[in-house]
């Protein structure tokens, strides 16, 4: 069985995050590279209780970086520190 997606399956932010996640899960050390990262809406509910457990540990509301998944070369990319805000946003 084939573990690793086409090339098609890497090309979008979302899929890329989702691979990944399964090759960090197989494999942490050679996989601990890259950020904690949420599919949304999918892992909506992930996200805020990671910013509620990053706010209890810090006092402070914690920045993310949102990056739309259809857009390309930093266009759309936005900050955030207020899970409700990224609701308005979608």
């Amino acid at each position: 069985m084939n573990h690793f997606p086409a090339m098609s399956g890497v090309t979008r932010k979302a899929n890329l995050a989702q691979s990944l996640k399964k090759m960090k899960n197989q494999y942490p050390i050679d996989f601990g590279f890259y950020p904690k990262t949420w599919v949304i809406p999918h892992q909506l509910g992930k996200l805020k209780s990671a910013m509620s457990k990053e706010k209890a540990k810090d006092g402070v509301n914690p920045v993310m970086i949102v990056k739309p998944s259809e857009a390309s070369q930093g266009k759309g990319i936005f900050f955030i520190n207020d899970i409700e805000k990224l609701k308005e946003q979608l």
